[in-house]
């Protein structure tokens, strides 16, 4: 009889074990292999550990990003601007801001530019699906050249195709800093052309982990968490 105790016990302790966490699926375009992405994936995926969540990042052409989030077909997005969600309805916003990054410009030549409106007279590339550059060009710029990658949009730049890129402050600064373009005489405008503030968004099927995951974001963000992962103060709320 102690022995089947013992088995019935041993047995309930099996079933009882932990169970691994769920994992979201989220989507983005620029390079998660980057050092400092890696940091800010790590402060996500603490979010979601949080949570009872695991994290998955999946890497896509930054365009294709929306199309799989807005279909259900992942489970959101990792970084984005606000009111992507106008165009793309159902993604829902988690309203704490994340990160902070300028946007930058590259250009060869006799260019100086200062402002979205100063990209008016040049023909702009960029990657397709980049919102804050999409949205703040359109009506400005005449000749754009949205492409599916921003190292295309350097080749193009280095050819003379185009006069401006228009990239984050991860691609772009890494391929802007490699030997392929050492001599090009490619160059960086020091002042960011703008600062965008990313938001992280879910697919509308996730809607009841908007506010709990915001209230993760918010006390790792405070409690020491970001600023370890990050190592740089959070953004402000």
């Amino acid at each position: 009889m102690k022995f089947f105790s013992l088995l019935f016990a041993l047995l309930v302790c099996v079933g009882c074990s932990s169970p691994e966490p769920k994992q979201l699926v989220m989507v983005t375009g620029a390079d998660p292999d980057h050092a400092y992405l890696q940091k800010q994936v790590a402060f996500l995926s603490a979010v979601f550990e949080s949570v009872g969540y695991g994290l998955v990042v999946e890497k896509h052409q930054s365009q294709k990003c929306f199309e799989l989030s807005n279909a259900g077909l992942v489970d959101g997005e990792m970084w984005r601007i606000e009111g992507v969600d106008r165009q793309y309805q159902n993604l829902v916003r988690v309203p704490p801001a994340i990160w902070a990054h300028p946007e930058l410009a590259f250009v060869k030549g006799d260019i100086d530019l200062e402002g979205w409106e100063s990209l008016a007279p040049y023909r702009v590339a960029f990657r397709k699906g980049t919102k804050v550059v999409e949205d703040n060009i359109e009506g400005i710029v005449s000749r754009p050249y949205p492409v599916d990658t921003v190292a295309e949009a350097f080749e193009m730049l280095a050819k003379g195709e185009v006069d401006v890129v228009m990239s984050d402050n991860i691609d772009g600064t890494l391929l802007y800093g490699s030997d392929k373009y050492k001599e090009s005489g490619i160059r960086m405008i020091e002042k960011p052309i703008d600062e965008a503030l990313l938001f992280t968004y879910f697919n509308k099927k996730h809607a009841g982990l908007i506010s709990v995951v915001a209230k993760a974001i918010i006390e790792k963000k405070w409690d020491g968490t970001y600023q370890e992962l990050v190592g740089e103060p959070p953004i402000a709320d």
